[in-house]
């Protein structure tokens, strides 16, 4: 690394990469260094895009402040709603098999934008709560 710790920088192949014994998908840049491992990028979890400029990468989680999350709708079982969201708290627990968003400033938009929810959203690969 430029400060001469051990690390490296590295773009993920095209698909990104899978996480958590492929319950996610990491896609862009990831970064060792001695700040821990780290990335920039996108990460696909269940029917869910988050965004984060600084993803923290731990064993049993991955954690970032995400500038921005959008759920497609999904229908079927289980049916799970669209919802979008901007400037927000990401946990990916992969034990869990559960990502938590939870609102810091912005309500997440909901129901095509037809209602918002405050607070925290729970979506795992059977539900949205």
């Amino acid at each position: 690394m430029p400060d001469f710790s051990l690390g490296f920088v590295h773009k993920t192949p095209e698909g990104g990469l899978p996480m958590y014994g492929d319950i996610a998908k990491f896609n862009n840049d990831i970064d060792l260094s001695d700040e821990g491992l780290k990335g920039n990028g996108d990460l696909v979890y269940v029917t869910s895009t988050t965004k984060s400029r600084n993803f923290f990468f731990f064993p049993d989680s991955t954690n970032a402040i995400a500038q921005s999350v959008t759920n497609v709708k999904k229908t079927g079982a289980p049916d799970v709603p669209d919802f979008t969201g901007a400037d927000f708290d990401f946990q990916l627990l992969a034990k869990e098999n559960r990502m938590i968003a939870a609102m810091l400033k912005k309500p997440f938009d909901m129901f095509n934008k037809e209602a918002q929810a405050k607070g925290e959203l729970y979506l795992t690969p059977q539900q949205l709560t």
